[in-house]
């Protein structure tokens, strides 16, 4: 901590200002001192000292000269090779480093690494055709690990890519093409009695996630009070302890038909479990296939290629916006659709689903006139 003090004049009075003494080590690796006048405020006098000795240990910092590729696999072991960050985030930030700033920066000495090129190679990223996710988690993954470099390790003096900023991005919102009621009728002709179904049945009649539906155990429906409890999702072939974000646990409350699907998906499974026996395994989940076994994401692939191909577009994701769309135009209040739907705000539902506010502006707008 720095010295601080009044010096004692000729007079023998104390001086009006606080003097602070820093310490640093000097090119030859010895310790010096050096004073400095700060003000008459004891409180101000102390937030220079400390500055000036940040400024001090940090000027003392040697840049390291390794390659930046290789300290990406030193803070991939120590920061992403943990439990502390979303398995499907590890798997965004180690793919954007493999494919992108590898080949990109990788071969830069970390010494050299200068907010110029940084900013320069996010650019050319935009330049290259990546989205705008895309190059905001490339961003993320070099801001975050330079700190690393920074705080951790001591390797730089300062994050280089602290200033530097997302390009601008111009593009028309995305339009949510819904499934019309005759493809929903395509969909659940062709997919009845497949493993996936339930599943499937679950998503329009709730509009849960893929990994939400995956994950939804018996114990999570509330059956007497039509609610199912979302509090969890499945990553890979992994439940996950949260779903998508804090807003997305949540209580959805579904209806009589849904009610009755529930009871044939239990019904199926208690058939299930006597015809095999000891080979049954008991997940608790709701959707499984015959054994018991726990659905996975990857097991709707097929899905969303059968819905490209026969309805011309279509995943999975889309019995979400289709269950949606059917609320709001229904009359259901933006707000209620956005809780159902455990959107993180208003505004995100009022975007995506901007096509059919729209709609329902332009009925009021004919009821109005028909009023007055």
């Amino acid at each position: 901590m720095a010295y601080i003090r009044k010096h004692k004049l000729s007079n023998g009075k104390l001086s009006k200002n606080y003097y602070f003494t820093v310490s640093y080590v000097d090119e030859n690796g010895k310790n010096r001192k050096v004073e400095r006048v700060g003000t008459d405020s004891l409180t101000e006098t102390k937030r220079l000292a400390m500055l000036a000795q940040a400024q001090l240990n940090q000027s003392a910092v040697v840049s390291s000269t390794m390659k930046y590729s290789d300290f990406l696999t030193t803070w991939d072991n120590d920061v992403l090779n943990t439990d502390h960050i979303k398995e499907n985030t590890v798997k965004q930030y180690r793919s954007v480093v493999v494919n992108h700033i590898i080949p990109g920066i990788g071969n830069r000495k970390l010494n050299k690494l200068t907010p110029r090129i940084i900013q320069s190679f996010i650019n050319s990223k935009k330049s290259d055709g990546c989205s705008k996710s895309t190059v905001n988690t490339i961003l993320s993954v070099i801001k975050k690990s330079l700190e690393y470099a920074v705080v951790y390790c001591g390797y730089l003096p300062a994050n280089p890519a602290a200033d530097v900023h997302l390009p601008r991005f111009i593009s028309a919102p995305k339009q949510i093409t819904p499934f019309t009621p005759e493809e929903i009728d395509r969909i659940f002709e062709h997919f009845k009695g497949a493993k996936i179904y339930p599943a499937i049945l679950l998503s329009y009649h709730t509009g849960l996630r893929l990994g939400e539906c995956c994950a939804l155990a018996w114990s999570d429906v509330d059956m007497q009070n039509h609610t199912i409890t979302v509090s969890k999702t499945v990553v890979g072939d992994e439940i996950q302890p949260l779903p998508k974000s804090k807003s997305s646990c949540r209580v959805v409350t579904f209806g009589v038909r849904l009610y009755h699907i529930l009871e044939d998906i239990r019904l199926e499974q208690m058939k299930n479990r006597m015809k095999f026996g000891i080979f049954y395994i008991n997940s608790g989940l709701v959707c499984t296939v015959q054994s018991g076994q726990m659905l996975l994401p990857n097991d709707f692939r097929y899905f969303n290629m059968w819905c490209k191909d026969e309805l011309g577009h279509g995943s999975f994701h889309v019995l979400r916006h289709t269950f949606a769309t059917n609320l709001l135009e229904a009359g259901a209040s933006l707000e209620m659709v956005s809780k159902t739907l455990g959107h993180a705000s208003l505004n995100l539902t009022a975007s995506t689903y901007s096509h059919v506010l729209d709609a329902r502006r332009n009925q009021l707008a004919s009821i109005m006139d028909a009023a007055l």
